[in-house]
């Protein structure tokens, strides 16, 4: 009970941190100091990650103990920011009375955001009974560690979850990333940008820095190669503490939902109800709890398009769309189909330096500063590309691949026999079924068609073509969740609840909300049990 209590304590310190830095850099400027409400949590926490980010960047920069430096510049920070809290009132333009009508929401938001990483922390003291055999390929590590039972938890997803916490070790240990390589198996430091683990040094340091390596790494054997053992970094009380910060930043998406819900005229009563059914699903759940960074690449992603959609500063969607390409590369796809919207959008302004031009110089600087480390200073090759676009097989053959894994995106499941109760998990966790919910998908699909017919070009260029892209980007028949559609999960559950309030189907709305929320309920608790139980 006292390693769930400290635990979840960690959660609530890193949430406060990112809060309070992330308020007090947006002080910092005239628009920042405009905020209120539910804009200013969203962009809190957005500014916040990378200020902590770049906090860790201090600490592995500067020449002396990690532990002092961390300490010493989240102090600095923290002080910073407070007096910067107290002269501009951000704690009342956020929760109090200068937040107006949207204080309650914000409220209520920032819980969701807590509980959003508090619940699958508590997932991970789950006593679950782990497979006797550990198969290559899921597995590259096998033993009973918390990453590895995490994977076991997710129905045998791959190693990816381990990855940010790698990079954060090598960069605490002074370890080499190219001597010591690649990371993993497969996968270069290059294939992933390290946002999220940048974020974690400060508070891994601050609590207990690792000892710094010297010399060569040991090794092990996996599928006939030496590889650096990685595995011996991750020890459940260090791994857990790294979670803390990734289930935090992950469950921002929630606030991005949140954000999104009211940005579209959603009422109060629909907005809860989208929340809520963002909270309960075992799609995003497990998208949080399965420490990848494709949650957090979500919630910039929808901070980004939000800035875009509200006519803010083009530069500043550039920045964040930057972030996410930090978090994760698939939001490259992203970037592009901003840029492109954009363009289209602002074709009659003469001026192009109040559109375009600002958002791609803010974006491709954060490609190139990225790509510059690692493959001009670090000179590591990238073969993320080569992974996902490879052309064996003859058009058709590629053709219907791609037809397979869009209908496995939406619903992973076979129709040639009556699906099991963990087949209906499996899927509720790897396809957008599981973000939208079955009893909401119906609508999700009519709205989506409505905006397709109007040629409405926000849904057209900001959801339908990233999307398209990603999933014809796979070529072999890969896992739905990992083609990256967290945040059009999101955008489908607000377009669903959208078209029922048009409609004034509030019966309907409370109904299938209501039945939803039951069905995730039910999944999540069978869950548990099959994997306590066997």
């Amino acid at each position: 009970m006292m390693a769930l209590l400290g635990a979840q304590a960690l959660v609530g310190l890193t949430a406060l941190l990112i809060l309070v830095i992330g308020g007090g850099l947006l002080a910092c400027s005239a628009r920042g100091r405009a905020l209120v409400g539910l804009e200013l949590l969203a962009y809190s926490v957005a500014f916040g990650t990378l200020g902590l980010a770049l906090i860790g960047v201090g600490v592995v920069s500067l020449s002396m103990d990690y532990g002092r430096n961390a300490w010493v510049l989240l102090l600095l920070a923290v002080v910073l920011a407070g007096i910067q809290w107290y002269r501009f009132g951000t704690l009342s333009r956020l929760f109090g009375r200068r937040s107006g009508a949207l204080g309650l929401q914000t409220r209520l938001a920032a819980i969701g955001w807590l509980l959003m990483a508090a619940i699958p922390m508590a997932i991970t003291f789950l006593p679950i009974k782990m497979p006797s055999e550990l198969p290559d390929g899921a597995y590259v590590i096998k033993n009973e560690h918390l990453h590895v039972r995490i994977q076991v938890m997710m129905g045998a997803f791959p190693a990816d979850n381990y990855i940010p916490f790698v990079a954060t070790e090598y960069l605490l240990r002074d370890i080499s990333f190219a001597e010591e390589r690649p990371l993993m198996p497969g996968q270069e430091v290059a294939n992933r940008p390290i946002l999220m683990s940048l974020a974690a040094v400060p508070l891994r340091a601050a609590l207990d820095a690792p000892p710094k390596s010297d010399g060569p790494q040991p090794s092990f054997r996996y599928v006939g190669r030496q590889w650096p053992d990685v595995g011996r970094f991750g020890d459940d009380q260090t791994y857990r503490r790294f979670l803390a910060v990734a289930f935090v930043l992950n469950g921002s998406l929630f606030i991005g939902a949140a954000l999104l819900f009211h940005h579209f005229g959603l009422s109060r009563a629909y907005w809860v109800a989208g929340l809520l059914v963002v909270g309960s699903s075992p799609y995003f759940i497990g998208q949080t709890l399965f420490a990848w960074p494709k949650s957090l690449a979500a919630f910039f992603i929808l901070l980004s398009a939000f800035t875009l959609l509200a006519r803010q500063r083009t530069w500043v969607a550039g920045l964040l769309a930057a972030l996410a390409y930090w978090s994760h590369p698939y939001a490259v796809v992203f970037i592009g189909a901003f840029a492109l919207y954009l363009l289209i959008r602002e074709r009659n302004d003469l001026d192009p330096r109040r559109g375009l031009l600002p958002f791609l110089a803010a974006a491709t600087s954060g490609l190139v500063i990225w790509w510059g480390w690692t493959h001009w200073y670090l000179q590591l090759p990238s073969d993320l590309v080569e992974q996902n676009i490879g052309s064996a097989g003859g058009l058709v053959d590629q053709a219907g691949t791609r037809f397979i894994n869009l209908i496995n995106a939406v619903a992973p499941i076979s129709f040639t026999s009556w699906p099991s109760s963990a087949d209906l998990m499996q899927a509720s966790v790897l396809g957008l079924v599981g973000g939208i919910g079955l009893l909401l998908l119906p609508q999700a699909m009519v709205a989506s068609a409505q905006c397709i017919l109007a040629r409405s070009k926000d849904f057209l260029l900001l959801v339908v073509l990233p999307s398209s892209l990603l999933i014809g980007i796979f070529s072999a028949l890969a896992v739905p969740a990992v083609h990256g559609l967290q945040a059009v999960a999101a955008v489908l559950l607000m377009l669903s609840l959208r078209l029922m309030q048009q409609k004034k189907q509030d019966k309907l709305m409370m109904v299938c909300v209501g039945g939803q929320l039951a069905i995730n309920i039910a999944l999540l608790l069978y869950r548990g049990h099959a994997l306590m139980h066997g």
